[in-house]
């Protein structure tokens, strides 16, 4: 993540932002003036006074100067509370390593897609993943080595599913998809793709290289089931993969 405030970030200004907050300070400095002026004259004609020409040039002098200061500093404070905004709503729905979606706003979705899916009696497959030896990998090339690994794993999920699926990152070195429409023997290809693609994949980091194998939990959905009950059945599968040597697939 960066630093707030660093070109990039979303609360450094933009060359578009700048435009738009100039445009507004112009206009409201226009309506001021505008508004001063001819709250100065009616003033002026309802009390008899006559019109002298300091009161008018005091008019327009004194909004034309305050104005743009206090309209600057206040769609400043706008500009960033929106764009903390959207940071937060992004934080929330995104993992900030890999870009998948975090762990809650998968399942959300995942649970609106399985009703959608029961509702239209479409296949659903749920799936698991975990790389498999992380902590080794972790502990031969630090967390940056591990930080590496998973960035690129997710650009092969990505990269290998399908652009209906959900993809999203559940925790440490655990993922998973849901693929809409498919059945177990259709799905099962997808992820063998991604199983040769991954334990093909040479990461040069530093003085080394890192290669990784995935380990893969699959369940398909009936009409009463759950992404709950889908998360808890492709898990122990993953764990069956695991127990007999992870770089595997295994069926719930």
């Amino acid at each position: 993540m960066q630093a707030l405030g660093s070109k990039g970030d979303p609360l450094f200004p933009t060359e578009e932002s700048l435009r738009e907050r100039l445009t507004t300070v112009g206009m409201y400095t226009a309506i001021s003036v505008a508004s001063s002026v001819l709250i100065t004259l009616s003033i002026l004609y309802f009390t008899g006074y006559g019109m002298h020409r300091m009161t008018i040039i005091i008019s327009v002098v004194a909004p034309a100067i305050i104005a743009p200061l206090t309209t600057w500093y206040v769609s400043d404070l706008l500009v960033k509370i929106a764009r903390l905004e959207e940071t937060q709503r992004r934080l929330a729905t995104f993992d900030d390593l890999t870009g998948l979606l975090s762990r809650r706003a998968f399942l959300e979705q995942a649970e609106a897609l399985l009703k959608l899916s029961v509702r239209q009696r479409q296949g659903i497959a749920f799936v698991m993943l975990d790389l498999d030896k992380f902590k080794t990998i972790n502990d031969q090339f630090g967390h940056g080595g591990g930080d590496q690994l998973l960035r690129e794993f997710a650009t092969l999920v990505r990269e290998n599913v399908r652009g209906s699926d959900l993809a999203g990152r559940i925790g440490g070195e655990e993922f998973a998809i849901l693929m809409p429409g498919v059945t177990r023997d259709s799905a099962i290809p997808v992820l063998e793709k991604l199983r040769h693609k991954t334990e093909g994949h040479v990461i040069h980091y530093r003085e080394g290289v890192i290669q990784a194998t995935v380990s893969m939990g699959v369940s398909c959905a009936d009409g009463n089931t759950s992404i709950a009950d889908l998360f808890r059945l492709s898990d122990d599968a993953l764990y069956q993969a695991k127990a007999q040597g992870g770089n595997k697939i295994v069926s719930a």
